[in-house]
């Protein structure tokens, strides 16, 4: 089965462990069989990290799984974390969890300030 986000296929599984493959619509002939390998409103690490994500997506999920103790840190998550293929718009909280990252290196006062500015969402004292 190949990733859709809006899939045709159903998996489930009975008491002894066989697994059924269910179409969820009328499926032509020689269409990709689809399962959904995430949920696209709320990704897990796994799926923001191998990008399964469909050709017709109007977003992609930026790929910063390398500072996760920093998305933690600032108590975002990865829905959060957009890039719109349509327009190259990236979510500020993607600007967020980079920043903070070369903050806490390289000047951890303001880091701390840049905690307190993201966590409290104080945009100005961010800028």
């Amino acid at each position: 089965f190949n990733h859709g986000s809006n899939p045709n296929v159903q998996i489930s599984f009975d008491a002894e462990g066989n697994c059924f493959a269910y179409t969820i619509d009328n499926v032509p002939a020689g269409a990709l069989l689809t399962v959904s390998l995430g949920d696209p409103t709320n990704p897990t690490p796994l799926f923001a990290q191998y990008g399964f994500l469909y050709d017709d997506c109007k977003t992609l999920f930026c790929q910063a799984i390398h500072l996760q103790p920093q998305i933690d840190e600032l108590g975002y998550e990865y829905k959060d974390l957009l890039i719109q293929t349509e327009s190259g718009e990236i979510a500020y909280k993607v600007w967020d969890i980079f920043l903070y990252k070369l903050l806490l290196e390289n000047d951890p006062d303001s880091a701390s300030a840049f905690y307190t500015a993201c966590t409290t969402n104080d945009e100005k004292t961010k800028e």
